[in-house]
């Protein structure tokens, strides 16, 4: 079992947690698909990452792949991408309303409503899904990160991850590990945040300002 590090924000992180074997992510699923998570998904579909994209019915899932059709559209006409280069991105997006449609994904991110108990819920039924080895990441920028992490059985595995809006065109991202996270669970998500080339942000749980950069 891999041993559990506690990340002393006041005393700086210590690199060597972050140079260990990370888990394996190689698919993604996004929880919303709404601006934000419609924005997240993007980013990794962008670096040819597929990505299953979950809400509640298909009327919202078809209002976030127009959305995000629209963005590369816009994209298209700004001279950023090529006609050529949108569909391949649209055909890695695959939707969903029901979570064993998550079962085999490495890295799930949870983009819901900034309700405590909206989150409880999603990953209830993520940690009945769910894969072993699967990485329960939350966006959540004000709740505690702590109360998600003992509603699941597997707190080790779970993170905080937040992007900064608008998702495709900021580039820092942070990261806010709980006090189980392992160091492996971090090391797969500084690694995930670099690949689609965001820079990669320690920070403290909930509104906390400290925060560790990591190079």
């Amino acid at each position: 079992m891999t041993d559990q590090v506690n990340y002393r924000f006041e005393d700086g992180l210590a690199l060597s947690a972050l140079n260990r074997a990370p888990y394996k992510i190689n698919k993604v699923a996004v929880i919303g698909a709404g601006t934000l998570g419609g924005g997240i998904a993007m980013c990794f579909a962008d670096v040819g990452i597929a990505v299953a994209l979950r809400d509640v019915d298909r009327r919202t899932l078809n209002r976030g792949l127009q959305r995000i059709h629209e963005n590369y559209q816009h994209n298209v006409q700004r001279g950023q991408l090529s006609a050529a280069q949108v569909q391949p991105r649209m055909e890695l997006l695959f939707t969903t309303f029901d979570y064993a449609d998550l079962s085999d994904a490495d890295l799930i991110i949870e983009a819901a409503c900034e309700k405590l108990e909206s989150k409880l819920q999603v990953f209830r039924a993520l940690d009945q899904v769910c894969k072993a080895g699967a990485i329960f990441a939350t966006h959540s920028s004000s709740l505690d990160i702590e109360a998600l992490a003992n509603t699941v059985s597997r707190p080790q595995a779970l993170i905080g991850l937040r992007f900064c809006g608008p998702a495709t065109d900021m580039r820092q991202v942070e990261i806010v590990p709980c006090q189980a996270t392992v160091a492996d669970a971090v090391t797969a998500v500084v690694e995930i945040v670099r690949r689609i080339g965001k820079r990669p942000v320690l920070c403290g749980n909930a509104a906390e300002s400290n925060f560790i950069e990591v190079h």
